[in-house]
Parts: structure tokens; sequence; C-alpha cells
């Protein structure tokens, strides 16, 4: 909504998912109903997140350089740059509990198929995309885990 002739223009439309809308009336970590704007919403994140907010052109995800974003075993995200990763925190929510959290059990459940199979984890990183062209939502931690 900045600049209307990027309306739809592909790079203009990074960090968009999802991102745990709609906004809930009551988030669990409040007591009661509380207004304010949207992305300041602690439920949301990515897009939902970042709302109306501009956030840096080294994050789009057909610009970004190996090694800018990185990845905690925890679960976490982070910068090389510590203004980046205030982005990455502040404006997208990446380092959102369920999201730190999915990413970590995305890595177990990696792990013991893996097992179970008795295939190296790389050989099933590379089945991604599956059958239908989707990719994990968190492939990128995961690639960073196993390498």
């Amino acid at each position: 909504s900045q600049d209307k002739t990027k309306k739809l223009t592909w790079s203009n439309l990074f960090a968009a998912c999802y991102g745990n809308e709609p906004l809930p009336a009551n988030p669990a970590s409040e007591p009661a109903p509380i207004v304010r704007e949207q992305s300041q919403d602690p439920a949301l994140h990515c897009d939902a997140r970042q709302g109306q907010r501009v956030i840096d052109e080294r994050l789009r995800p057909d610009s970004i350089v190996e090694g800018l974003i990185l990845f905690r075993p925890d679960g976490s995200v982070y910068c090389v740059e510590q203004a980046l990763t205030k982005e990455v925190e502040a404006k997208l929510n990446l380092n959102h509990p369920r999201l730190k959290k999915n990413r970590v059990a995305s890595l177990d459940a990696l792990i013991f198929a893996a097992t179970e199979l008795r295939q190296p984890v790389e050989g099933l990183i590379a089945r991604i995309p599956d059958a239908s062209g989707r990719l994990s939502p968190y492939l990128s931690y995961l690639l960073a885990m196993v390498s």
C-alpha cells in the first residue's frame, strides 16, 4: 500500500503468508480484549504482522544473499546484521514461540523419518517439494540444521 505502482509486482509480494490471521479477538496471553493496530498483535507473524510497514529490501525472498538469514538449533531466526534481525523480529515476528516450536518439530520429524526409513536426512530433503509441488514451510531451517 506504500507504493501503488507496485501493487501486483511479484517482488513486492514477499513475506506473504497466512500469518495466524484473522486477528484474534482475545489472545490467550491477554486477560481482556484490547483494541490495537493489527500489526502489533503478538500472535501474528509474516505479512499479517508486517501490515503496512515497509521492510528492508534485503529481506525479499528473491534477493536474499546466502548467509544473510541464519537459524539457531532452538528454531529462532537471526540475521548477520542486527538491524535486519530487528526487522525479522519486530515487523515479521519470525521468532514467535509457535514458529520456533514448529521448526524444531519439523527437524525432529525429519530425523525420525530418516531413522525409520534408514535413509540419510539429505535424501529425504531432496524429496522436497512433494508430489503436489509444495515446499516445507521450514525448509530453510531444515537445510541449515543438516548442513
